[in-house]
């Protein structure tokens, strides 16, 4: 990848005088290295008392550029989870505008899993997604993520 800028300058005598500086950024290969992570798996079920959404982080260890049940799992990742209901029923899920949002800050188990639960949630359509992931050693990589965010009904 290429990126070019450019920057005109101008002084009292009108003159212009044009500077431009040119930066060459090189993809990765593979799967952006075995430092990055994202959601293997999202799933939202449904129990008695109200959904429990559920998450699974790994980190592209074999570099292919997916997250597999063969890539390892990453413990101790801290997930920014949001739940939002569209409780104003226009389908569009945002916090504001009548819509019912929680944020939940966990971290990630020895299994690389998270789990939120909503006891009591009302009835409607919900969005669950992973707005931040973050790792001491590894870097969250949104293309590799495989479920996120997911829509399910209550």
């Amino acid at each position: 990848y290429t990126l070019r800028a450019s920057h005109n300058i101008s002084d009292d005598n009108s003159s212009n005088n044009q500077r431009t500086a040119t930066v060459t950024l090189t993809a990765p290969s593979g799967g952006g290295g075995t430092n990055a992570m994202g959601v293997q798996q999202m799933v939202a079920t449904q129990g008695w008392f109200g959904p429990t959404v559920s998450a699974t982080i790994r980190r592209d260890s074999n570099n292919d550029g997916q997250l597999t049940t063969a890539d390892a799992v990453v413990s101790s990742a801290s997930v920014q989870l949001r739940i939002i209901r569209d409780a104003n029923g226009d389908g569009i899920f945002d916090c504001s505008a009548g819509d019912q949002c929680w944020n939940y800050t966990l971290l990630s188990n020895f299994s690389g899993q998270i789990s939120q639960s909503i006891l009591f949630a009302p009835s409607g359509n919900y969005k669950a997604e992973i707005v931040e992931l973050t790792h001491g050693s590894f870097t969250w990589n949104p293309s590799l993520d495989n479920q996120n965010p997911i829509f399910f009904t209550r």
